[in-house]
């Protein structure tokens, strides 16, 4: 076992376990970090619930209104097309009448009544063909206008399905761009006195930078986060965090990732010297790792700073930092911490197994009882009858 931390008091020489001290510490801390995750989960949840109820509404009201219009557009076009056909129709009919008439006046007095009548009956015939002519005519604009409904149909129809494909991206784009924005909001909630800022969407780097600000002394140190949510873990996700960290001059690296490499048995790994940390998908673990990175900061900032040679790199320094008192004693109380939330979820996970146990033996026991008077062989047949 690992030899405890003992501090000593200047004024009185008394000694006691560190240890002890700050993990009653932490457990306070817990509790009230559970129970602000809770809070902060609820009420992000609802609001994503809220924000896709209205984008949901607004495609619903939009998809409304475009049919509606579809419909007065057909409505308009199908009356369109009969008054115009309908017009031309006894235009020409009502010219060819008067054509005819006017022969058949000017004839009356040379011709028999014969020729009338057949001239009228001509008329008649040649009117009709008229007619039929006009019918095919109408029936072309009805085609005509039918298409005109089917495009204007087709392009409404476009419209909404470029609206609704734009509204439901890709499930693991839209599961990306979710996951990145819950993670902000989380080390906005964690650290109001901090500065988080997101990467903007196309911009080359991570998710976003975790700007450390310590009292008066703002931008003492940086965190970089990138999320993953992919079935394998990759390791070109740590080269590439890493060379974005050289990049911006970033100091520490987090990836969070739902799928952890196989080496790691669901503990943190560590790459590149310590200084990029792997943690699950898990907001009490990334808590203390992001704490933990945030300390670390703090205290390298000052170690820089004091007594240190101006011809000595910073991967030197932070070698040489690593050995002190301050990075172990931060690295052990966040294994510690971590350790503690591995077991409570283990624990937590066993209650729901034997609650469901629990339940199933329940379900079993008044499927039983609901069934004794189906078994004859063990009780008379009156045995669950009313006395009376």
């Amino acid at each position: 076992m690992a030899k405890d931390f003992v501090i000593t008091c200047p004024h009185c020489s008394k000694t006691f376990s560190a240890q002890d001290f700050i993990k009653d510490h932490l457990a306070e801390a817990k509790k009230e970090s559970i129970e602000n995750q809770k809070k902060f989960k609820a009420g992000y949840e609802k609001k994503l619930k809220a924000q896709q109820r209205s984008k949901k509404e607004e495609v619903a009201e939009v998809q409304k209104k475009m049919q509606a219009k579809l419909k007065r557009r057909e409505v308009e076009i199908q009356a369109q097309a009969n008054t115009k056909a309908k017009a031309e129709l006894n235009k020409k009919v009502k010219e060819r009448m008067e054509t005819e008439k006017k022969k058949i006046e000017s004839n009356a007095f040379e011709k028999a009544n014969k020729t009338k009548e057949k001239e009228i009956n001509a008329a008649k015939k040649a009117a009709k063909l008229d007619v039929i002519k006009k019918d095919k005519e109408i029936a072309i604009i009805k085609v005509k206008a039918e298409k005109d409904i089917e495009n204007t149909r087709r392009a409404t129809n476009k419209q909404l399905e470029d609206m609704k494909k734009k509204m439901s991206q890709d499930p693991s784009e839209r599961k990306g761009k979710i996951q990145e924005q819950i993670l902000v909001d989380f080390l906005r909630e964690n650290f109001p006195k901090d500065k988080i800022i997101p990467i903007p969407k196309g911009a080359k780097g991570a998710d976003c930078i975790h700007q450390i600000n310590e009292k008066d002394h703002p931008n003492i140190g940086r965190i970089y986060y990138e999320s993953k949510d992919t079935k394998e873990f990759s390791e070109t996700w740590v080269k590439k965090l890493l060379d974005d960290m050289t990049e911006k001059d970033i100091n520490f690296g987090i990836i969070v990732t739902e799928t952890m490499p196989k080496t790691s048995k669901g503990k943190v790994e560590y790459r590149h010297n310590d200084r990029i940390a792997i943690c699950p998908m898990n907001w009490e673990v990334l808590f203390a790792q992001a704490n933990s990175y945030r300390q670390m900061s703090i205290k390298f900032k000052k170690y820089v700073g004091k007594n240190t040679p101006d011809d000595i790199g910073k991967d030197d320094l932070w070698d040489t930092f690593k050995t002190g008192s301050s990075y172990k004693l931060i690295t052990r109380l966040n294994d510690s911490y971590i350790e503690e939330v591995k077991q409570f979820d283990s624990h937590e996970k066993s209650l729901k197994k034997l609650r469901k146990n629990s339940q199933d033996r329940r379900d079993a026991f008044l499927e039983l009882l609901a069934n004794l008077k189906s078994i004859p062989d063990l009780y008379p047949e009156n045995f669950l009858e009313d006395d009376n």
